[in-house]
Order: C-alpha cells, then sequence, then structure tokens
C-alpha cells in the first residue's frame, strides 16, 4: 500500500514536470526512492510484511515526507533545486560521510527486521513507540524549521559563493550553529525506537557520531572559509545541543 502510494505521487510528480525544475523533481524522486528502498528492505529482513510496527512508522513517515516535500516544492523552489544539483568545491570527508551514512541508515533498517521479527533477538518495551513518534515528528519540524530560514541548506558543506553565501543566525540557528544535524540524528533513533529494536540502536549511534565528526570538520571549514561564521560562533555558542555542545 505504502509502495503503490509512492508510485502515484512520483507519477504525479512526473505529470508535473512543466511546472516544476527537473533538478528539483530529480531531488524529490531521490527522497522518495530512498524511502522505498529502506521499507523494502526492512520487509525483506523481516521475512513478512505482517509487522504492525513497520506500518505504523512508514505510513507516519511517508506522510511527514510528503508534506514537506510538497511544501518546499512550492514555497522554497529554489532551495530544493539547489539541493538537487551537484556541485564543485565539495570536501573530500563530505563524499566520505555520504557514502557512510547511507550505508549505516540501510543496515539500521536490516538490522530492525532481522532483530524483532525475523530472529525475535530482543524488543524495547512498548512505550518506546509514541516516544519514536514524537522524536520523529521533532526531527521534520525543526529540520523543516532549519531549511525554511536557511536559502543555503544544501547536501554538501561548501561556500556558494554563486549564491552570495551569508550566515544565517535566525531561527533555529540562534539555538545551535547545525540544527539540521540536530534533526536528523533525532529522526535517526526515531526508528529503532519505533520498531522496538534494541541492536538497531548501534548502527544508530553509530550516524550520530559520524554526525558529530562532520559537526566538527564543518564547523571548522566554516570558521576558515566563510566570512561572519566565526563571530557568530561567539554569539551561538552550542553545535547540536542546547548546553551541551
Amino acid at each position: 500500500m505504502l509502495l503503490l502510494f509512492v508510485d502515484r505521487y512520483l507519477l504525479y510528480l512526473l505529470s508535473c514536470l512543466t511546472q516544476l525544475k527537473i533538478v528539483m523533481a530529480r531531488y524529490i524522486f531521490q527522497r522518495l526512492f530512498l524511502f522505498a528502498l529502506t521499507m523494502v528492505l526492512l520487509f525483506v529482513a523481516a521475512g513478512t510484511y505482517a509487522w504492525l510496527q513497520a506500518w505504523v512508522y512508514g505510513g507516519s513517515a511517508l506522510f511527514l515526507e510528503v508534506g514537506v516535500l510538497t511544501f518546499f516544492a512550492f514555497k522554497c523552489p529554489r532551495m530544493l533545486r539547489e539541493r538537487g544539483k551537484s556541485h564543485e568545491g565539495v570536501p573530500l570527508y563530505e563524499t566520505v560521510f555520504m557514502t557512510l551514512w547511507l550505508f549505516l541508515s540501510l543496515v539500521t533498517f536490516i538490522v530492525c527486521g532481522l532483530d524483532v521479527v525475523r530472529y525475535q533477538v530482543s524488543m524495547l518495551p512498548i512505550y518506546s513507540i509514541p516516544i519514536g513518534f514524537v522524536l520523529l515528528v521533532v526531527s521534520y519540524v525543526f529540520g523543516s524549521w532549519a531549511m525554511a530560514v536557511n536559502e543555503h541548506f544544501e547536501q554538501f558543506a561548501r561556500i556558494q559563493e554563486e549564491r552570495e553565501h551569508q550566515v544565517i543566525t535566525n531561527g533555529p540557528y540562534a539555538i545551535v550553529r547545525h540544527p539540521g544535524y540536530t534533526a536528523i540524528i533525532a529522526g535517526t533513533y526515531c526508528v529503532p525506537l519505533m520498531l522496538q529494536s534494541v541492536w538497531a540502536l548501534l548502527p544508530a549511534t553509530l550516524i550520530g557520531v559520524l554526525f558529530i565528526w562532520r559537526t566538527y570538520r564543518e564547523d571548522h571549514f566554516l570558521q576558515e572559509k566563510l566570512s561572519g561564521y566565526r563571530a557568530y560562533t561567539q554569539r551561538t555558542r552550542y553545535r547540536l545541543i542546547p548546553f551541551l555542545w
């Protein structure tokens, strides 16, 4: 059912290419394709489609994903177009990071299916599901807020000289310097929590460590390359978590 809905949504996007730029549609397709891939891996690893928690997670995530993508497609199309492009000047560590992030994200879903359903090795208590759902919603809301106020929000860290790159200091950027990463880490943990997998907390934690490493590298990169960023770090002192780091 979820895959059918994704397919129909993709057909709708194709019919709207006269209104949407191809690069923006490409980015939306990438996001929805990745969602479909994770759900397929989840059910294949579980060995069954009769898994209520997986359908609850998938339905919730798809609803939020489609809502956010549709909103930005019509309200902030330039930002989506830029996220769908390939750019020069991307640091090597960014390519390494994206590869590891994708790998660990897919592993998280596979481990959930193997752990909770196929082999039934472990299971978190039932109250982990609403906790995970709250994290899922918060991650989408906080991440979307960061995207909405930051016109330079792209997949890779680089200095966007062609767009007169400036430091963003309002909205969630007044709370932490990398709110998008804070949202992604929260969204990563919602997967094992909503699917009640103890073992999937391991790759989720590795993703969190990976984002801490990326934040550290990106922060130094921006302080060296982006005018005004060093002064911004004195006003907004925390990178990911208020009062902690």
